[in-house]
């Protein structure tokens, strides 16, 4: 190619080169300025000693989307104005599009993205197949790689109607559901490698309707699992563990969904938890996470909520327990009762009423419910009341301080008609840890003794009602062994009370209910569950002493449901038990099912706010325990 240079020129500062004809973009150009073709005219005696050599490259450098997205965290192209040819437009945004390379250009490095988003600023005025030429500047916007400034940009649609490159495809094999086994390599990189490229999930199940329950942008967003099945807690300590000690792979596979990450309407009512869904879209970045954003999401078997508990016969009689989350009056209290809580009185009066229809219309109104995180007998009563305006049954509500700094308690609401005799007994308030000689139970626990009526049939039982410490700074460096430790005594504590509940009521069917915080099975640390039931092993607990039952265990009876509907809480997306209820001998003979009511674990947050609704008034599912004497007639007929 020719240059026309204007030369020869005098008393010039610059000059310009034309060529003769277009140059292609990327070529460089070599310039030589000649030092010998150079007269200093300033007066000054500087004239060049050399030649001068210099280069330009023509236009912006065209290279691949692999090339600029890299293999690390950040674009080595950032800030600067690049062309990338002849790629497909995969998915599109309110704001932007996302493109591809197309198979045949693959780089086949698993650690180099393929795909890209470019962001035009509004409605992009490109189909999704299209095959197009970006030129425009690189930015790391937030960490995600984007072409910017729609001003400067030049988009060419090349061709149109083309086949969209591979879809990354997720299933049972991908994400892995083997801890420390990362998509990009290594933990830091997290989903880097595949971000901007377009996925498809031909099933999924919902895992958790919400990724995060505190206020912010990512409550509307959801926690997917691939495959036919829903993440579940397991045993042991979360990924990496501890040695020796079962070890939980914290689910690894679950993908974080933000269903406006496209920038399209989040349904009204969010999507239910437990919900199979086949959805496709893109891998997105935002508030330092990667997520899925899909362009469509189809629900192809929903979790229907509310769930609704079986009504009991005559000669059932119905035991509950419900964690009513915090549920605090619009009163101010002296002192600290109230721990500085006071509820709006709307938000107090909606509560009431969402509770209300959750004991009356889902769980049936059981003849007895025992509760969790009351704040005292005023909240009790003004719940009675309220549901009994639902045409529930009038309630007698029991509720008896405790030691919490929270001011949260434990309480019974119970049906008078059926319930008789009734004793209430707080145990264990002064008992003291041996771990530091603190005040051993924040909620202590709450016996009821009780007659009761049924249609045929009449017989004792004694209920106790717990709230157990939490498993928060289970693992933390400074406190974690307190933590540990009195989790350890509380297991131990409620063991003694059902001895001396057995040893005070010989015969008598005993039923301890309530939020444990601990799962059916051991979380490494201490085996809640098993230290009450008898049934802990020391090799699988940091923490362990010989259980009080070890000789003759108890039954916990969520170990009688099938196995997907052992769960009454969600955490980081996993489903787990923490409510559940232990059983004696004696109330194994009269025990029909278990039942957890669902419609509060597992509905999005949007619900919270709906006083018209019983869902997502508390975080946690109540049970319903089905007893019946009945079931007792083999035994009366003379079998040991």
């Amino acid at each position: 190619v020719s240059f026309s240079s204007g030369l020869p020129a005098t008393a010039v500062s610059q000059f310009v080169l034309t060529p003769a004809s277009t140059l292609v973009d990327g070529e460089t150009c070599d310039v030589t300025v000649v030092d010998t073709e150079i007269t200093d005219v300033d007066g000054t005696p500087d004239a060049m000693v050399a030649n001068y050599d210099f280069s330009f490259l023509v236009g912006y450098p065209t290279v691949e989307i692999f090339e600029i997205q890299g293999s690390g965290l950040a674009s080595s192209y950032d800030g600067l104005m690049v062309k990338s040819a002849n790629n497909i437009v995969t998915i599109l945004s309110d704001s932007g599009f996302f493109m591809q390379t197309p198979d045949i250009r693959d780089d086949l490095d698993p650690m180099t993205s393929n795909g890209i988003y470019v962001y035009t600023g509004g409605a992009p005025s490109v189909q999704v197949g299209d095959e197009v030429t970006v030129t425009g500047v690189i930015d790391e916007f937030f960490g995600f790689t984007e072409f910017a400034n729609p001003g400067s940009q030049i988009i060419i649609v090349e061709s149109q109607g083309n086949s969209l490159p591979a879809a990354i495809i997720l299933n049972e094999n991908f994400p892995s559901t083997v801890a420390g086994e990362y998509p990009c390599g290594s933990e830091a990189m997290g989903y880097e490698c595949v971000e901007g490229m377009w996925f498809v999930m031909p099933e999924g199940v919902i895992s958790s309707s919400y990724s995060s329950y505190w206020v912010g942008a990512n409550r509307d967003d959801f926690l997917v699992k691939a495959g036919t099945t829903r993440a579940f807690r397991e045993t042991g300590i979360e990924f990496p563990g501890m040695p020796g000690l079962p070890i939980y792979d914290g689910n690894p596979e679950l993908l974080e969904v933000d269903v406006s990450g496209l920038g399209f309407t989040v349904p009204t009512g969010g999507y239910n938890a437990g919900a199979h869904v086949t959805m496709y879209g893109v891998f997105g970045f935002d508030f330092n996470e990667y997520e899925l954003w899909p362009s469509v999401v189809v629900v192809t078997e929903d979790k229907v909520l509310p769930d609704t508990a079986p009504m009991a016969t005559a000669d059932e009689l119905t035991i509950a327990s419900l964690n009513m989350f915090r549920l605090f009056n619009d009163v101010d209290d002296p002192g600290n009762q109230d721990d500085g809580q006071v509820e709006d009185p709307l938000v107090y009066a909606g509560r009431l009423a969402k509770f209300a229809r959750y004991v009356v219309n889902d769980m049936q109104s059981p003849a007895i419910l025992a509760v969790q995180e009351v704040e005292n007998i005023d909240v009790m009563n003004n719940l009675a009341t309220e549901i009994n305006g639902l045409s529930g049954p009038q309630y007698t509500a029991v509720l008896i301080e405790g030691n919490d700094q929270g001011g949260i308690d434990v309480g019974y609401l119970y049906d008078a008609t059926v319930v008789t005799n009734v004793q209430i007994n707080q145990l264990g308030a002064a008992e003291v840890n041996p771990y530091d000689a603190s005040l051993l139970h924040d909620r202590p626990p709450l016996q009821l003794s009780a007659d009761i009526v049924l249609s045929n049939y009449t017989m004792p039982i004694q209920l106790l009602n717990v709230h157990l410490r939490s498993m928060g700074g289970i693992d933390d460096v400074g406190d974690g062994d307190r933590v540990r430790n009195k989790r350890l005594s509380q297991a131990q504590s409620v063991a003694t009370m059902i001895a001396d509940i057995q040893n005070n009521n010989p015969g008598d069917p005993v039923y301890v209910l309530g939020d444990f915080n601990a799962f059916q099975f051991t979380d490494g640390y201490v085996d809640v569950m098993g230290q009450i039931t008898g049934h802990a092993v020391a090799t699988d607990n940091l923490l362990w002493d010989t259980p009080l039952f070890q000789a003759s265990p108890l039954t916990n009876t969520t170990q009688t449901l099938a196995a997907d509907e052992q769960y009454s809480f969600l955490f980081n997306g996993a489903a787990q038990s923490l409510d559940h209820a232990v059983s004696n001998d004696a109330g194994l003979i009269f025990f029909k099912q278990m039942r957890y009511v669902r419609g509060q674990a597992d509905a999005p947050l949007q619900y919270e706010d709906d006083y018209g609704s019983s869902l997502r008034v508390t975080d946690h599912d109540g049970f319903v325990l089905y007893i019946s004497p009945e079931l007792d007639v083999i035994f009366k007929n003379g079998f040991d």
